[in-house]
């Protein structure tokens, strides 16, 4: 609306602009044409990654599949929906499983079947079998563990948590690389779509600024040109103000984290948050799995058959705050934007970190080979 009257109003000035305007009004066919494309090609590149963002969001959020003794989940009462919905989660994503039907923006309420806490003392003694799917963590080189070497559970889902992977409270479900929920794309933000809306904030702020300048030319030239102060022009200006401001900030906020690869959940506890990373050993003599390693380890499979590979793993530590997939900030755009200018641009593939490698869930960075060499593991 605010567009075609300032359009009009370059076009085709009222006649009466001539007598009453302190200085001449002519028409300016050139400034409406750029302002028409400008505005459109904003407009269409504002409209297409929200739309990938939300068709992602129902098709491939990317969450952990559920064990057999998952707690099942209730909508919330009409009542308290409202208010559940504006709260934040804590909880990453996954893309193994598809979900039946879109979740409810509302959290959910847990009821049903009661936590399923590991008993890990007894499952190192062999009383108590593990939960299946530890096969996924030990073949790979290292992954992040507990203290005792077994991966992350989450008893509300019943199944380990892949790394970097959250338990949702809103949506009831483990997510991988999540990074927050967000009310206005109805769903969860998590590796498989943080590039699609990094996209549609960033040009979201710039379609707002684009609003924001070309409103507040306009109201000044009619200011100076004795016309006063449309209270249309205004309302719209203010508008696009705000939300030029939020989208900036929301912008700047996902690429600071990006760059240093942290999402918005790891970002709130970096200052003094430690892992845990089992890290593969590499083939052991029988004279090296004698010697008292300098670090705790885990051996699996855990109740190893005849013939069984057998792989040890050193259990290290990372220190307060150090982030161990940090790769460096050009790497870090890199794994989620794609290696190229034109998917930096567009919505087309998803970010490079959702292809899952052999040896790690997520590149590993400097810090873990610091590790490994401090460990001994390593001679780089």
């Amino acid at each position: 609306m605010s567009v075609s009257r300032n359009v009009d109003y370059l076009l085709r000035p009222s006649s009466d602009l001539q007598l009453t305007a302190a200085y001449p009004v002519n028409p300016r066919r050139g400034t409406a044409i750029a302002i028409i494309v400008v505005y459109c090609i904003l407009l269409a590149l504002m409209t297409l990654p929200y739309l990938r963002t939300f068709q992602v969001i129902q098709t491939n959020p990317g969450y952990i599949r559920r064990g057999p003794h998952a707690q099942r989940d209730q909508p919330p009462s009409s009542s308290s929906t409202e208010k559940q919905t504006f709260q934040r989660s804590c909880a990453p994503t996954t893309i193994e499983e598809r979900p039946p039907k879109p979740h409810s923006r509302s959290r959910s309420r847990s009821h049903s079947a009661p936590h399923r806490d590991l008993d890990r003392k007894a499952i190192f003694d062999g009383t108590v079998a593990p939960p299946p799917g530890l096969e996924r963590f030990y073949a790979k080189d290292a992954f992040v563990c507990d203290m005792s070497g077994l991966p992350i559970f989450c008893p509300k889902c019943d199944n380990w948590k892949r790394d970097r992977t959250h338990h949702c409270s809103e949506v009831g479900r483990c997510v991988r690389r999540m990074d927050h929920f967000c009310p206005w794309i109805g769903g969860i933000v998590s590796e498989t779509n943080l590039k699609f809306f990094l996209q549609f904030v960033v040009y979201a702020a710039l379609y707002t600024l684009f609003m924001l300048v070309v409103l507040a030319v306009f109201v000044a030239e009619q200011v100076r040109i004795g016309l006063g102060r449309d209270a249309w022009l205004i309302g719209i200006l203010v508008c696009s103000a705000t939300f030029f401001f939020f989208a900036a900030g929301m912008s700047g906020s996902v690429i600071q984290m990006s760059l240093r690869n942290y999402t918005t959940v790891e970002n709130l506890f970096k200052g003094n948050k430690t892992y845990f990373i089992a890290v593969y050993t590499g083939p052991q003599t029988p004279q090296a799995a004698m010697e008292r390693p300098l670090y705790p380890t885990v051996t699996y499979p855990l109740r190893p058959t005849p013939g069984a590979d057998i792989r040890q793993f050193a259990i290290l530590q990372t220190k307060p705050g150090e982030n161990p997939w940090d790769l460096g900030a050009l790497q870090n755009w890199r794994e989620l934007m794609g290696y190229s200018w034109l998917e930096w641009l567009l919505p087309i593939k998803y970010s490079p970190f959702c292809k899952h490698g052999a040896r790690y869930e997520y590149p590993f960075g400097p810090v873990l080979d610091r590790m490994r060499r401090e460990a001994g593991l390593s001679s780089r």
